[in-house]
C-alpha cells in the first residue's frame, strides 16, 4: 500500500508540474506529423534532448527560425506549457525582433510566449539552463550566434538542464557558427519553393497568385537514436502540423499515347 501511494504522489506531481505530460510515444518523443521523418526520428522529437536548427546559407537563417517556430508549435500542440524564447541580439538586429502575436499562424497563442534577451554570453548560457531545467514548460528556444556558442563542458551543462527539465529544446545556430557538440539532433534547414493551394493551381500565370503553405528542406546530419536523410516539409495552418507535400501526377495537356503490346 505504501508504494502505491508513493507511485500515486508521483504521478500526481509529474501531472502538476508537466513532466513528460501524456503526450509522448513510449520512446519518449514527441510526433511532428510528418510521418516518414517521424520513422526517421524514431517516433519524432526527442524529450529532454537538445535539437540543433543549422541553416544552409546566410539567407536561409531566416526560414531557419520560421521552421523552428513551425516545429515548436506543433508539438505545442500535444505538450501542455508555455514556450519559451531565449533571444539573441545577433539575429534581432540582423531580421528583426519576434512579433509574439505573429506567431498564431503556427498555433502559439501570445499568452504561452515568454520572450527573454540576455545582455552577455554567461547571461545568455544561465537562462538557457534554467529554463532547460524547469519542469512544466512546452518548449524551449534559444537563438545562438557565433560569440554565444557552447564549448565541450557549457554544452553537457545544458543537455544535463535539459534531461531535468524533460521539455524539447531547439538552438538555433548562426550560419558558420560553432555546431554545439551535444546535440541529440541536428538538422540543416533551407528554404524550398511552396506549393499554391489546390483552389489556386488554375489561375493563369498573368494573375496575382496567393501564397502557398510553408516548405523547407531538412537534412538530418545527426541522430543519436534515428536515422539520417533528406526531407521536404510543409506546415499546414489547418492542422498546426508538419506534413509531407503531396506527390502531383504529370497532368500536361498533350496525350501520351503508348505503344499497343501483343
Amino acid at each position: 500500500m505504501k508504494t502505491q501511494a508513493v507511485l500515486e504522489l508521483r504521478k500526481s506531481i509529474n501531472a502538476i508540474e508537466g513532466y513528460k505530460n501524456n503526450c509522448a510515444n513510449n520512446n519518449g518523443n514527441l510526433p511532428t506529423g510528418a510521418q516518414n521523418f517521424d520513422k526517421a526520428l524514431f517516433g519524432g522529437i526527442a524529450l529532454g534532448k537538445i535539437t540543433e536548427l543549422r541553416p544552409d546559407a546566410y539567407l536561409s537563417e531566416l526560414s531557419m527560425l520560421g521552421f523552428a517556430i513551425a516545429l515548436a508549435g506543433a508539438l505545442l500542440q500535444k505538450r501542455a506549457g508555455d514556450l519559451v524564447i531565449v533571444n539573441d541580439a545577433y539575429f534581432t538586429q540582423e531580421w528583426g525582433e519576434i512579433y509574439a502575436a505573429g506567431l498564431q499562424g503556427f498555433g502559439i497563442l501570445p499568452h504561452r510566449i515568454l520572450i527573454i534577451n540576455p545582455q552577455s554570453r554567461e547571461h545568455f548560457h544561465s537562462c538557457m539552463r534554467e529554463a532547460a531545467s524547469t519542469n512544466g514548460l512546452g518548449a524551449v528556444l534559444g537563438m545562438v550566434c557565433a560569440k554565444n556558442g557552447f564549448d565541450l563542458v557549457s554544452a553537457q551543462k545544458l543537455q544535463f538542464a535539459a534531461s531535468q527539465g524533460g521539455a524539447p529544446c531547439f538552438l538555433t545556430s548562426a550560419y558558420r557558427a560553432q555546431g554545439f557538440c551535444a546535440a541529440h539532433l541536428r538538422l540543416k534547414i533551407g528554404p524550398r519553393p511552396s506549393r499554391l493551394p489546390d483552389w489556386a493551381q488554375n489561375i493563369p500565370p498573368s494573375a496575382l497568385s496567393p501564397l502557398g503553405a510553408p516548405r523547407w528542406g531538412i537534412d538530418i546530419e545527426k541522430s543519436r537514436q534515428g536515422s539520417i536523410g533528406n526531407f521536404e516539409l510543409e506546415f499546414s495552418d489547418e492542422t498546426y502540423n508538419l506534413c509531407e507535400p503531396p506527390i502531383l501526377a504529370n497532368r500536361s495537356d498533350e496525350l501520351q499515347i503508348w505503344p499497343k503490346t501483343a
